[in-house]
Order: structure tokens, then C-alpha cells, then sequence
């Protein structure tokens, strides 16, 4: 299905790109998924800086990075474009593995908390599901090694690392251990029936992305799902050929999808598959992280085939790059078009506004790092203004959100450690953080507390 285009004998793979959270960022991408080999070639000018300032320039700094790392990064960087990058072998390696949703690991995604980290999500068919861990379990240790204080990073290395390794956590308060086996696999897509409702889970567009998709739309098939919903909460980008083949399983044959434009040239991207499956109706779930390859798939399928958008207003992510993959498996990555929805709208910069705006709350909202003194009455912090709000959803709620800690504060807090087995004396300490975070994380692993997931049910019953 996948169309190799050649120009000067030379492939070309194709990135829509926004910044990457792993490095401080956000990043939306859509990879063509055919490549430019191109041998470095520099004019004059860029090999005499070169060499002056390989000959010539006295390094003060502690960076372990060469000096042609950094020149090639600054060469960039000075397009003043924040899409376009460089970016060497380990980096490129480590790229494209976040875009195929390939990992080695347990198969869970993660919020780091300071005293741990929160499940946000658990692969199906993953080491971590066969373990039993689940949605909201906050996991304070791995091999007996805590994570407090941790970076991202770091627990990332501490998980990826190790061939088998016990997991210390808490659900719902209480402290449980599991041990969990650690191996390399691609985890993109995930589906279940709801009632009478095909609910599918895209995190990225990656080179199989489609085809795990359309396994679920069979299944859905027989079991006679006359609804769809797709959830691009979350989903950065992929691959732009993973989201044509998805838009192919849904929309007519011979419509345009999607196109792009640079100054240059235009390329309708057009729908060829003869195998549909369609849909009574459906619905698209989006939040403010939903960029770029989403975006293409969320207005096409709007626009086409009218699925309600639900959620918050998208990224906003409209213009293309290129890879070139230069020597060493070194690349980089140039902005060179925009792309544009059936109707003709760009959104980059704005977004996508959805059908029904329904703000996306979840474990991410709350921002809590490890105590470095007990909370208690007649404190101000920003602290005490995530502990209000973590016992205000969890129902004990005080009489201000506002970071200060009043009287009524404490006994809300009071009535939290009373009801989850703790020391009921309205002073919150590290250890009564984590069961609170634990409580917090059990409350929004289920359904139940997902606003944008309940309306789509309404929409859809």
C-alpha cells in the first residue's frame, strides 16, 4: 500500500514536527515513511567556520557533546524555525521508536510526581497487564530503590534496564508489590466494546498503526458495532502514511483526505482502498495535546464523515517537515509545506475547535512534588493549593482553593486521613501524600470520572 516516491533518486521521509516533551517541549509529528540520503556536502563558507573553530576555538564548557555536534545544531537552530532540528544518531534512533510506540520496557505509561510515578496507562497484552498492575497505581519502588526525587529520565533507565524487577506501589492506599519482566514491543493501539460503542485508544501513528487499528474494526464488525469512537487524546503525531492508511479504512474511495502545499508543489492525498467500514456514527475525543498526524485524522474524518470532535481545542501543528538522513544516521529535520483539511482550513497556530468543548481533567492537572516540611494550618504554598484541589475532587472538600492552608482545610484533610487509615491529624506529610495521590489515581482510572469519554457516551447512546 505504501507508494516509495523517488526525486533525484533520492527518498524523502516527511515529519510534521512540533517540540517533544521527553526534551521540554510538546512534539507532533507525521514521518511520510520514505527517507533522503543525502552524502554532507558544505560550501566554502561553512567549512572554513569549521575549521577555524575546530582549530582555534577553546572549550570552557563541561559538554561531553563534539564541536561538530554543536555546529550542526546551531547551523539549524539559526533558521530560527522551532520545527526544524538536527539531530544525531542516538537521538534519531530514540525518535523513531517514540513514533512507532516501540519500547523496551513493562508497558506502561507514567506521570512523575516527585514521590513516584502514577499509571496513567497499561499496554494490552503487556508484561505490566500480566502483572496486574492497572490504571492510577502509584509506584513508589523498583527493586526496593525508591523513585523519590527522581527525574523522568532516570525511572525510565531504572524500568528499561533490568530484565525482571519488583514493583513497590499503592492502589487506592493500600501498598502492594508485584514482579514484573521487562521486553521489547510496539504499543499504539488499544480497543474495547462499550454497549454498543467501538472505542479505540490511538497514542501514536506508527508503521503498524493502522493495521492494529483495522484488526479492532473487524472485531467490531462481528460483533455488530454500529458506533466508533477514537480517542487522539494525547496522540502527538506519527507517521503520515500510517494516517492515510487509517483514513482509508473509513472514507469513500476517490476523496481527498488531506493535502499538502509548499511553494512549490501540491499532493492530494486520496483515498484508494476499496475495503470500508463504516459506521451508523462516531466520535473523535481530543485535548490540548492532540497534534499533527491526529489532526489530519480528526478533520478529515469531521469533515467527511462528520464524526463529532469532543474534548478541547487541538495543538495546533499544520506545517510539514522532511528528514534527510545525512552521514552516520545523523538527520535533519526541515520545515518544507503545510498541509490542509478536505475543506481547505490550515490550522496551524490555531488548532482544532471541537463540536462539544469539554474540559480533558485527568492525573496530569495536578502538579505535586516530594514535601520538604509537613503542610499544616496557617501555611501558603503552592502545595497546599494541589492538596486542595487533590481533596476537593476526592469529595472532602475544604472552603478555598487558593493555595491557603485554613481551618477548614484541615479538616477536610482530617476527614481524608480518618477515612484512609492515617494518622487524622490535619498536618499532610510525605506519607500521607502518596495515599492521597494513590486515591487520586484509583478516581480517575475509571470511566466514571472521564468527562470528555461520559460525554461522548451521551452523544453516542
Amino acid at each position: 500500500m505504501e507508494k516509495k516516491k523517488k526525486i533525484k533518486l533520492q527518498s524523502l521521509m516527511i515529519v510534521l514536527c512540533v517540540l517533544c516533551f521527553v526534551i521540554g517541549g510538546f512534539s507532533g509529528y507525521c514521518i511520510k515513511g520514505f527517507r533522503s540520503k543525502n552524502k554532507t556536502t558544505s560550501s566554502n563558507l561553512f567549512t572554513k567556520i569549521y575549521q577555524i573553530v575546530n582549530e582555534n576555538f577553546y572549550d570552557t564548557t563541561d559538554s561531553d557533546t563534539s564541536i561538530e555536534t554543536r555546529l550542526a545544531t546551531g547551523m539549524v537552530a539559526g533558521l530560527s524555525d522551532q520545527y526544524s532540528s538536527y539531530m544525531d544518531k542516538e537521538s534519531y534512533t530514540n525518535f523513531i521508536s517514540s513514533v512507532d510506540g516501540s519500547i523496551t520496557g513493562i508497558g506502561i505509561n507514567y506521570y512523575n510526581y516527585g514521590l513516584g510515578i502514577i499509571v496513567s496507562a497499561v499496554c494490552p497484552s503487556s508484561p505490566a497487564e500480566t502483572a496486574g498492575l492497572k490504571k492510577g497505581d502509584l509506584i513508589t519502588k523498583i527493586d526496593n530503590e525508591s523513585l523519590e526525587g527522581l527525574e523522568t529520565s532516570d525511572i525510565k533507565k531504572k524500568i528499561s534496564d533490568k530484565e525482571q524487577a519488583s514493583f513497590e506501589f499503592y492502589r487506592n492506599g493500600k501498598k502492594k508489590t508485584v514482579t514484573v519482566t521487562t521486553k521489547s514491543a510496539t504499543y499504539s493501539v488499544s480497543s474495547n466494546i462499550d454497549g454498543h460503542i467501538g472505542y479505540i485508544k490511538i497514542s501514536t501513528f506508527g508503521s503498524n498503526t493502522a493495521s492494529l487499528v483495522e484488526t479492532a474494526l473487524k472485531q467490531f464488525k462481528e460483533k455488530k458495532i454500529t458506533q466508533i469512537c477514537i480517542d487522539l487524546r494525547g496522540n502527538s503525531g506519527g507517521y503520515v502514511d500510517s494516517a492515510e492508511k487509517l483514513l482509508n479504512l473509513f472514507e469513500p474511495k476517490g476523496v481527498v483526505m488531506f493535502t499538502t502545499k509548499n511553494d512549490k508543489t501540491t499532493q492530494k492525498y486520496k483515498s484508494s482502498s476499496s475495503t470500508k467500514y463504516t459506521f451508523d456514527s462516531g466520535c473523535i475525543l481530543v485535548n490540548q495535546l492532540t497534534a499533527s498526524a491526529s489532526e489530519i485524522v480528526a478533520s478529515s474524518l469531521s469533515e467527511l464523515l462528520d464524526y463529532k470532535i469532543i474534548g478541547e481545542k487541538t495543538y495546533g501543528k499544520g506545517v510539514i517537515q522532511t528528514d534527510y538522513e545525512l552521514d552516520d544516521q545523523q538527520n535533519i529535520k526541515l520545515t518544507t509545506a503545510k498541509w490542509y483539511s478536505p475543506n481547505g482550513k490550515n490550522i496551524n497556530g490555531t488548532g482544532i475547535s471541537p463540536d462539544i468543548e469539554v474540559e480533558d481533567q485527568d492525573l496530569s492537572c495536578y502538579a505535586f512534588e516530594k514535601l520538604e516540611t509537613p503542610l499544616k494550618y496557617d501555611t501558603v504554598s503552592s502545595q497546599v493549593l494541589e492538596m486542595q484541589r487533590m481533596l476537593e475532587t476526592l469529595g472532602y472538600a475544604p472552603d478555598r482553593t487558593d493555595g491557603y492552608f485554613s481551618k477548614k482545610t484541615e479538616t477536610a484533610l482530617k476527614a481524608f486521613e480518618s477515612a484512609s487509615h492515617l494518622k487524622a491529624d490535619g498536618i499532610l506529610t510525605n506519607e500521607d501524600a502518596v495515599v492521597l495521590i494513590s486515591r487520586l489515581g484509583h478516581y480517575y482510572s475509571s470511566n466514571q470520572h472521564d468527562a470528555i469519554y461520559l460525554k461522548m457516551k451521551e452523544v453516542l447512546k
